[in-house]
């Protein structure tokens, strides 16, 4: 990541900062937004406080709370069916990756409140170093965390410490929902990539793969990747720049 430290460095622009700190009502509207995953998580926590010993609750909430729209469904008959053979360092580099792109997703969604614009493929792209660097993270959640929440105060339209950390919880919330949630993000990022140039090529590249791996990922790995980003703490003043 020291690559990326210098160019995120060089970018980086304390004025761009400041001025969104002032722009509070703007940014209080993005922190009050409440995207789709709060509510099925709260409905998760319910059902699984529902079942009763000696019986355990899943690891994931089924279709009652995750539903597949029909246009989810004609997406999926699209996928091919395939089977990856992977070691552990190569399985552990495809989580960390996930955890990459679903920050920059979980960004994009809260910043456009639940919409996309015209600016919402290259938002995600610059956000992500997976899908702008061709990333390979293999080491922790930790690390994904620190670089993505860095690359929220460079690049993206809106860049704030507190935006940046609440699309870290959101990227949280989204991991606990375990495979079916992860799996209609990468679905609706699939959407938005394949009608934009030239960011439709990543699909190719990335999306598509993840899209069927997924549906095949431990349940339980999944959930230990989530616990991880419960405990990911990181201070204003460890991302090296002075955002006061």
């Amino acid at each position: 990541l020291d690559m990326h430290d210098v160019q995120d460095s060089r970018v980086w622009f304390p004025a761009y900062c400041s001025a969104d700190l002032m722009d509070n009502d703007c940014i209080e509207s993005l922190l009050k937004f409440r995207p789709p995953w709060k509510e099925e998580l709260e409905r998760w926590k319910k059902q699984q406080s529902e079942v009763s010993p000696p019986c355990k609750p899943p690891l994931e909430p089924n279709q009652s709370i995750l539903p597949f729209s029909a246009e989810e469904k004609e997406q999926l008959k699209d996928l091919p069916n395939k089977d990856y053979l992977l070691d552990k360092a190569m399985k552990r580099a495809l989580y960390l990756g996930l955890v990459d792109i679903i920050f920059a997703y979980a960004y994009n969604y809260r910043t456009n409140m639940g919409e996309s614009n015209v600016e919402s493929a290259w938002t995600v792209c610059k956000m992500s170093s997976t899908l702008s660097w061709l990333e390979v993270f293999r080491g922790s959640v930790h690390e994904v965390a620190y670089c993505s929440l860095r690359r929220t105060l460079c690049y993206p339209l809106y860049r704030h410490w507190q935006l940046a950390l609440t699309t870290l919880q959101d990227t949280r919330d989204i991991f606990h929902l375990g495979r079916r949630k992860l799996l209609q993000c990468l679905l609706s990022l699939h959407r938005l990539l394949g009608s934009t140039e030239p960011y439709y090529i990543l699909n190719n590249l990335y999306i598509t793969d993840y899209c069927i791996w997924i549906q095949k990922a431990s349940s339980k790995q999944i959930q230990d990747l989530a616990s991880e980003l419960d405990e990911v703490k990181i201070a204003v003043s460890a991302i090296g720049w002075d955002l006061v």
